[in-house]
């Protein structure tokens, strides 16, 4: 009797201990599952930011410049009557044929003056010495700058090869030339702006430029006859052709260039004549087209002042 009474106390023992560790590997398996969920949403919250990010989901600034470009920006072009031009100015967008001598700013001064609005800006400076298509911002069109800075560019212009300057072009004297451009074929022109396209050329910007070193706006440095170091920088070029003109003077040629935001075209010249052996600068430069919009549809300066004038002596 005592034998078969050990015997059961020892089964319900192990009964007993079978089940405490059944309970245990269940509490284990709970608590397992409940850490799952616990770090699920911890990386959740964590990554949450990074992943709206990689999503290309917009900031709130991007939103808010996203609803005006929606719903309020109006795009002014040459095909708007002198007489029909807009009473109020507010969240417009101007489409101007800049024109020789004009610097960007000066064309926004004018513009300012004239359509009684503080908020001018443009989209992309050119240069005083080019001609062409810039996109100037009025009222709450300027918080949509960004967009049109962003879009892709489109110039035609010339280039003298066999001569240099400081500044990349015809603004500065001519400080070194070189011969060797007589040996230059068409082909060879051709096949050393084909290797100038990519989508991250290395591009160094020129001594003549607004870029800041330290505080310092690099063209002016130049007018002092510094020249400091620089960093080459990525630049896209999505289309870079040249050619010559019959019975013309052979060292004068042709360009034709789509690029990305940030592209100098003096530089982008000025390295297609060091990468041909020579050197070359550019002497004349027009912007065709801007994204979609294209200079054709701009109004020319001179005849959107007359028109803005006259409505305000009327």
């Amino acid at each position: 009797g005592r034998a078969n009474m050990m015997l059961r106390r020892a089964g319900a023992l192990g009964a007993g201990r079978a089940a405490m560790r059944g309970v245990q590997r269940a509490r284990v398996r709970r608590r397992q599952a409940m850490e799952a969920v616990r770090c699920q949403s911890f990386s959740h919250s964590t990554t949450s930011p990074r992943s709206t990010a990689d999503d290309g989901q917009m900031t709130k600034a991007e939103r808010r410049r996203e609803e005006i470009l929606r719903n309020e920006v109006e795009v002014v072009t040459n095909a708007t009557s002198a007489s029909c031009l807009p009473e109020d100015w507010n969240a417009k967008v101007l489409l101007v044929d800049k024109p020789l001598d004009w610097t960007s700013f000066d064309v926004c001064g004018k513009l300012r003056r004239l359509v009684r609005t503080k908020k001018v800006g443009h989209a992309g400076t050119l240069d005083p010495q080019a001609t062409g298509l810039l996109i100037v911002c009025v009222g709450r069109a300027t918080k949509t700058v960004e967009h049109y800075q962003g879009l892709g560019k489109a110039y035609v212009g010339t280039m003298r090869l066999g001569e240099e300057t400081s500044s990349y072009d015809h603004c500065t004297p001519v400080t070194r030339t070189d011969a060797s451009w007589t040996n230059l074929k068409d082909a060879d022109l051709s096949l050393g702006a084909s290797s100038l396209v990519g989508p991250a050329v290395p591009q160094m910007p020129p001594m003549y430029s607004a870029i800041k070193v330290k505080g310092k706006r690099l063209y002016e440095l130049a007018r002092r006859g510094i020249e400091v170091e620089r960093e080459a920088r990525p630049v896209r070029v999505d289309r870079f052709e040249v050619w010559r003109n019959e019975n013309e003077d052979p060292r004068d040629v042709n360009f034709s260039v789509d690029c990305g935001k940030g592209t100098y075209v003096r530089s982008l010249v000025h390295d297609l004549g060091r990468h041909l052996g020579t050197f070359a600068h550019m002497t004349s430069l027009r912007r065709t087209r801007i994204g979609k919009y294209a200079v054709e549809d701009a109004w020319d300066l001179a005849d959107l002042v007359e028109a803005l004038e006259q409505r305000m002596d009327g």
